[in-house]
Parts: structure tokens; C-alpha cells; sequence
């Protein structure tokens, strides 16, 4: 009898466990039309991908599966761009999540949960998702009005007025409590925005989180702003860098001097840059005396690189250093969009830099170089 109450004492414990092995997020909305697409996004020191789908019925809906790493940053987005705006920002880990919501813009729905991290964050922005409001539905009567300048430089200035306002609450209570995953994070979305925050009292925050913060990828961005260099321009010797294939073998941008280098800053999930690829090809095809292509991966983690590398098959040398333009060469560079270009002339001068692709600008931009070899 003893070992009978045994086994099933083990068989309770075992369900349980596996309980625990998954997460779990439901939502219940009002205001949403059934039928709405929600996707889930899986972010990782500033890269994201889709990682679930679900459609809304009565208001509700709900992810649930096994995590890689606890907690991760998460996040929930509307597929209808033209009617909704924002995310819904998540900490997940086997806590139950459950998210609240009964508008179109997504920054001002509730997150309750037991993570400790998701705790942090609703302290940070208890007093800002007003106007975190604000800026979504700013941010969707600017994409109504692409075609009008005059309303987007109205717009565009009330959203950067708002930021400064929502960064100075939210620094206030970093500078309170900075010792959280969540307080570096948002210091260095702070410092990399507009604003007024003086960079001596950032300093004198970052100089008080403890070990277990100042060696991630947003402590790094976080010194890399405070300690800013001028990115290269037009008319400088390149800015030399070091960086590591697929397979882990190091290059230098140096080990290609002597011919014209185009430096193809791309990232996998980024439409422009695949889109640029059939049109790349070509030109690398045409001018292989004269022209090395060196493509900078901007991705942070490996895997997702390695998706647009076989995806895209391309023949010439790709390298990255895993920093996306939170730190590192995308930062040094000055990148803010991609695909962004770089073309450096044999004796390691920049002779051009642009950003975006545009069918036949790679041979506007490059033939002129070209036939004078």
C-alpha cells in the first residue's frame, strides 16, 4: 500500500513539473473585433522575431509553450498596422501572465503576473503608459498621413516632446531602484533617445548597478553613448574593424584593402536588405575585379544570422559581432536603419555612404568608380 502511495505521490510531482515546463498567456479585450490577428514576438538584446500567432474570438486569446531561456522579453503586436499601434511589453517566464486590455494601442493595456521582472517594469512605467497612449495614436495618425509633410513635422515634434517627458518619469524611477534587467535596458533606451537627461546623472546610475547588469549587451550600448565618438563619413579613412564568419574564423575590414569594399550592413528579418540581394548579386557578379562585398550581420543572436545566410546564399564573405547597433561596429558606424551601405575605395577612403535600397542605386552609386580602373 505504502509503495502504491508512492508511485502516485511521483506521478503528481512529475505532472506537476511538467506543468511548469510551459508558459502560459491569455488575454481577455474588449473593443476588438473578432478575427484579429495577434502575433507574439520573442525579443533578445534588441533582435525579435515572431514566434506565435493567435486570433481574437470574444475578446480573448491565449500562447502557451516551453521556454529556451527564463525570463525572456517578450511582446504582443496587432497585425492590422492600419488600426492598431504599440505593443504590449511581457517579462515570461512559468509564471501565468494575464493581459488586459480595451483599445487599439497596446502600450496602455495591463500585465499581470508573479514574474518578478514584469513586477519592475509596471513599477517603472505605472505613470507613463498615459503617454505611452499619446505616442501610439500619434504614431498611427502619422501612418494615415505618409504622404503629408506638413502633418508629419507636426507630429513627429509632438511625439519627440512627449519622449522627453515619459523618459524623465521613467529615469526618476530607474534612478530609484536601478539594479534590474528591466532598469538597464530602459537606461539605455533613454540615452539612445532624444532627451534632456544630462549624461553625468546617467553615469552616476550606471555606476551603481552590480555586476550581474554591467556585463550585458544595453550596459555595453549604455558606455558606448556615454564615451561617443563622431561615426565615420564621407571623406574619412575607414574606421577599421574585426568581426567573425558563421564559422567562427576572424576577419579584419583591413584584410581587404586594395580594392574597392562595399560594407553591407543587413539584418535577416529586414525586407529592404533581402529584397537587395537578386540586385547585389549582380553587381558583385560584374565587377569581381574590382569590388569585394564584406556583408555586417546586425543580428544579436547566432541562429537568426544563420537563417538569412541560407536564406539568401550569397558568395561573398558575411561577419558580424553579435552587438547590433546597441554596441560595437553598428554603433561605431552610426547605423540607425537598415540595409545601410559603405563604399571604400582602395586606398581605404569613404567615397560613399547611404542607407536603404532602391532599385539600380547600387549601380548608380558604384559604376562610376568602377570604369575608372
Amino acid at each position: 500500500m505504502k509503495k502504491i502511495l508512492f508511485i502516485l505521490l511521483l506521478i503528481s510531482i512529475i505532472s506537476c513539473q511538467k506543468k511548469q515546463e510551459k508558459y502560459v498567456i491569455s488575454g481577455q479585450l474588449r473593443n476588438i473585433p473578432n478575427e484579429t490577428i495577434i502575433d507574439l514576438y520573442a525579443e533578445n538584446d534588441g533582435s525579435a522575431s515572431r514566434i506565435k500567432t493567435d486570433t481574437i474570438f470574444d475578446g480573448y486569446f491565449e500562447f502557451s509553450d516551453t521556454l529556451s531561456q527564463s525570463p525572456i522579453k517578450m511582446y504582443l503586436m496587432i497585425r492590422d498596422y492600419n488600426n492598431f499601434r504599440g505593443t504590449c511589453d511581457l517579462w515570461v517566464d512559468y509564471q501565468k501572465i494575464f493581459v488586459k486590455g480595451d483599445n487599439i494601442f497596446l502600450s496602455s493595456w495591463s500585465v499581470e503576473s508573479e514574474t518578478v521582472e514584469q513586477k519592475i517594469l509596471n513599477e517603472i512605467t505605472q505613470n507613463t503608459k498615459h503617454l505611452s497612449r499619446k505616442i501610439d495614436s500619434l504614431a498611427l495618425i502619422r501612418s494615415k498621413n505618409r504622404e503629408n509633410k506638413d502633418i508629419i513635422k507636426v507630429v513627429n515634434f509632438k511625439i519627440d516632446s512627449i519622449y522627453k517627458i515619459k523618459n524623465s518619469i521613467e529615469f526618476n524611477a530607474i534612478e530609484k531602484k536601478p539594479n534590474s534587467f528591466i532598469a538597464i535596458e530602459k537606461l539605455y533606451y533613454i540615452l539612445a533617445s532624444k532627451n534632456s537627461i544630462p549624461k553625468d546623472r546617467v553615469s552616476e546610475v550606471y555606476k551603481r548597478f552590480d555586476s550581474t547588469y554591467i556585463h550585458s549587451l544595453y550596459a555595453e550600448g549604455i558606455l558606448s553613448i556615454l564615451n561617443k565618438q563622431e561615426p565615420p563619413q564621407v571623406g574619412d579613412q575607414l574606421t577599421d574593424f574585426e568581426g567573425y564568419d558563421i564559422n567562427g574564423n576572424r576577419f579584419k575590414l583591413s584584410d581587404f584593402k586594395g580594392k574597392y569594399i562595399l560594407i553591407d550592413f543587413w539584418a535577416t528579418n529586414c525586407g529592404p536588405c533581402i529584397q537587395s540581394i537578386p540586385e547585389l548579386k549582380e553587381i558583385h557578379s560584374k565587377y569581381t575585379d574590382n569590388l569585394i562585398i564584406v556583408g555586417f550581420n546586425l543580428d544579436t543572436k547566432e541562429e537568426i544570422w544563420e537563417e538569412g545566410l541560407k536564406r539568401d546564399d550569397v558568395p561573398w564573405v558575411n561577419i558580424s559581432d553579435s552587438k547590433g547597433i546597441i554596441a560595437g561596429i553598428g554603433f561605431k558606424y552610426g547605423i540607425l536603419g537598415f540595409p545601410t551601405y559603405f563604399l571604400i575605395n582602395p586606398e581605404g577612403k569613404i567615397v560613399e555612404q547611404w542607407e536603404g535600397y532602391f532599385t539600380g542605386n547600387f549601380e548608380k552609386k558604384i559604376s562610376q568608380y568602377m570604369t575608372k580602373n
